[in-house]
């Protein structure tokens, strides 16, 4: 063989039952995985002279290792593992009219945050090489990102504890990613929402990109027996979030938040797989809890329609994803 192919090689990941040991199963999908995911194969070293010897290095003394790498993917269902980023996940099923089979059921899985984060077992496999890997005890950041015309993408910057691998691996995982079914686009947002304890108290009916990150600090822990790590810690508490919205300016009440420091918000932005039905049962939203606006200018614009960047500052997270029964 001359060459491996990128369609032969695919990523895939299981929530592990007990911490820092593979999980059981590892056929879960992302979601879309369309870009490059360089899952790393460190060996580093710290070269080392010493005294009576050649100028240079008398010995290159290996270092412990770490497994750092990041996973994009455009956002499809529920399969997506935010809960390494946030913290825990809770699913019920949901009939709102309380008649089964009226097709109003779903399933809610509801993304929470938490103080320690679980881990994850994340496949690596490459078909035409016969290469299996599994980076273990994974913890991850999150960075969820739209913009028009585009798909929600999601990127996990992903921090392993080990890493085993199996160079003769003759059977492949079945991701079995469904084909009829679009990622989250641009389009399927919904009006975002500014709610108080009141109710609502804006829409931004005009918002056209946002990026919203979640940064866990995340941390390999080395405490002796071998190069790998024991484990991995969160680290970040106050520099934690870091989000904005990108809108058209329509009127001056997001400058006036910022300018007059106003009472924090909770801020909902909504994606509808099929926008306007009448019981949705097919979303994704995500919320944003007691933000305050950190920034809201209202800029000088050299041409077309004014749009300014909106700071926010939440000082919870929570996403839902709502899944068709």
């Amino acid at each position: 063989m001359r060459y491996a192919q990128a369609n032969k090689g695919q990523v895939s990941y299981g929530i592990e039952d007990a911490a820092y040991s593979k999980a059981s199963a590892t056929g879960n999908y992302f979601g879309l995985v369309n870009e490059d995911v360089e899952v790393p194969n460190p060996n580093e070293v710290t070269p080392m002279a010493t005294g009576g010897g050649r100028r240079g290095p008398h010995v290159n003394a290996p270092n412990a290792k770490e497994y750092e790498f990041e996973v994009p993917f455009a956002v499809l269902d529920h399969n997506a593992p935010f809960e390494v980023a946030l913290g825990k996940r809770t699913t019920t099923t949901e009939d709102p009219d309380g008649t089964a089979g009226s097709g109003d059921e779903y399933e809610k899985h509801i993304v929470t945050e938490a103080d320690k984060l679980p881990t994850m077992t994340v496949e690596h496999y490459q078909e035409d090489l016969d290469l299996k890997e599994w980076f273990v005890g994974s913890k991850a950041g999150l960075q969820l990102e739209a913009e028009q015309g585009e798909a929600l993408s999601a990127t996990l910057s992903v921090l392993a504890a080990q890493r085993e691998y199996d160079d003769a691996a003759t059977t492949a995982t079945d991701l079995s990613v469904p084909s009829n079914v679009s990622p989250y686009r641009f389009w399927m947002k919904g009006d975002v929402t500014l709610s108080d304890s009141s109710g609502t108290v804006d829409t931004l009916a005009t918002v056209s990109g946002m990026d919203l990150s979640w940064d866990n600090g995340l941390e390999a822990q080395h405490q002796g027996n071998g190069r790998e790590a024991h484990a991995v810690a969160e680290t970040t508490a106050a520099e934690k979030y870091d989000m904005s919205l990108t809108v058209n300016v329509v009127d001056t009440d997001l400058y006036r938040r910022a300018a007059e420091d106003e009472a924090p918000v909770d801020v909902e932005i909504p994606f509808f797989r099929e926008p306007g039905a009448s019981t949705v049962t097919d979303a994704l939203y995500v919320r944003l809890k007691e933000c305050t606006v950190t920034s809201a200018p209202v800029p000088k614009a050299g041409e077309g329609t004014v749009e300014a960047e909106i700071g926010l500052a939440p000082r919870d997270t929570e996403i839902e994803f709502r899944t068709p029964a």
